[in-house]
C-alpha cells in the first residue's frame, strides 16, 4: 500500500473545539472517506491537509511532495469572485496552471449544465459545486481533497461523479480524501474509511473489512448479545437493535443468531449512540 496522505498525532486547538492526537492513513490511489457526524472534526482535518490550518503539533506526511496547485480543493463554500462569468474564469486559471484544459473545462461545464455566461454569484448552490468540481477537474493534480462535493447534485450527476473519482485515482499513483453525509454514495466510491466522533479518529480501516465487520442484530437475538460485541444500540416498538462487531467471532459462538449487513449510515449512527451510553 503506497503512501499517499499519512496524518500522524495531529493536535489542533480552536475555541470551543479539538483535533485530539488524530492518526490516519490515506493511501495512494485510494478513495478515503472521512465520515462522521456534524462537529466531528471532519472539515478541519481537511483543512488542515490542505494547508489552510497550520497543527499546533504533529505531522502530515505526503507520499508524493504537496506543491502547490497540484492539490485539487473542493469545499462547501465556492471561493471564486461572484461577479466572475464561466467563460472569464477559465482566462483566469489557464494563467494560474500551465497544464490547464479550457477544452475539457468547457465541455464538463456543459454536462454539468453551466454557461459560459453565467456569473459565478447568479449559480444555484448545486451549481456553484459543480463549478468546483469542473475547475479541479481541468488542471494535473496529485491529491483531490473534497468536503461534501455532491451536496446539490441530482443522482444521475452524482453517479457521473463519482465515476470520475474512480477514474482519477485508477493509475494508483493519486489520492483522494473525500468527506460527505451521503454514505451510500461513499460504499460505492470509498476504499479506506475515517470515522471521526469529537476531533477523534474511532477507526481508520479498508471498507471491505470494515463491512465485514460489523453487523445488526435485532429484536430478542439482539438481548442475547454479550456486552463485548456491542457498539451501540437503540430501542424502539419493536424491540432492541444493536450494532456488533467482531460479527464472525458471535456468528461463531450463536449459529442460530441473525447478523444482517450493517450500512456505512448505520455504523456512524451506532458508534454515536455507543459514545453517549
Amino acid at each position: 500500500m503506497a503512501q499517499g496522505i499519512s496524518v500522524r498525532g495531529l493536535y489542533k486547538s480552536f475555541q470551543g473545539f479539538q483535533l485530539k492526537r488524530v492518526d490516519a492513513e490515506m493511501p495512494r490511489g485510494y478513495v478515503t472517506a472521512v465520515i462522521g457526524g456534524n462537529g466531528a472534526g471532519k472539515t478541519s482535518l481537511l483543512k488542515c491537509i490542505i494547508g489552510s490550518y497550520v497543527p499546533d503539533s504533529g505531522t502530515i506526511l505526503f507520499g508524493v511532495p504537496r506543491k502547490p496547485g497540484r492539490v485539487g480543493v473542493v469545499f462547501d463554500e465556492c471561493p471564486y469572485p461572484p461577479t466572475m462569468r464561466v467563460r472569464d474564469l477559465s482566462r483566469t486559471m489557464s494563467k494560474i496552471f500551465d497544464d490547464w484544459d479550457a477544452e475539457r473545462y468547457e465541455g464538463l461545464c456543459r454536462k454539468y449544465g453551466i454557461g459560459p455566461w453565467f456569473k459565478v454569484g447568479a449559480l444555484s448552490r448545486g451549481r456553484r459545486m459543480r463549478l468546483q468540481v469542473a475547475v479541479m477537474m481541468s488542471h494535473g493534480t496529485d491529491y483531490l481533497v473534497l468536503d461534501e462535493p455532491t451536496s446539490g447534485m441530482d443522482p444521475e450527476a452524482r453517479e457521473e461523479f463519482l465515476g470520475m473519482l474512480r477514474e482519477y485515482v485508477s493509475d494508483e499513483e493519486r489520492t483522494v480524501v473525500i468527506s460527505s453525509h451521503q454514505t451510500s454514495d461513499l460504499e460505492k466510491i470509498a476504499d479506506q474509511i475515517v470515522l471521526m466522533m469529537d476531533g477523534k479518529v474511532v477507526l481508520c480501516q479498508d471498507r471491505i473489512s470494515l463491512m465485514e465487520e460489523y453487523g445488526l442484530v435485532r429484536a430478542s437475538d439482539a438481548d442475547r448479545v454479550p456486552e463485548k460485541f456491542v457498539v451501540g444500540a437503540s430501542e424502539s416498538d419493536f424491540g432492541r437493535t444493536a450494532l456488533v462487531k467482531d460479527r464472525k467471532a458471535l456468528a461463531d459462538m450463536f449459529p442460530d443468531m441473525a447478523i444482517d449487513d450493517a450500512s456505512l449510515e448505520d455504523i456512524v449512527v451506532y458508534h454515536m449512540k455507543g459514545r453517549r451510553r
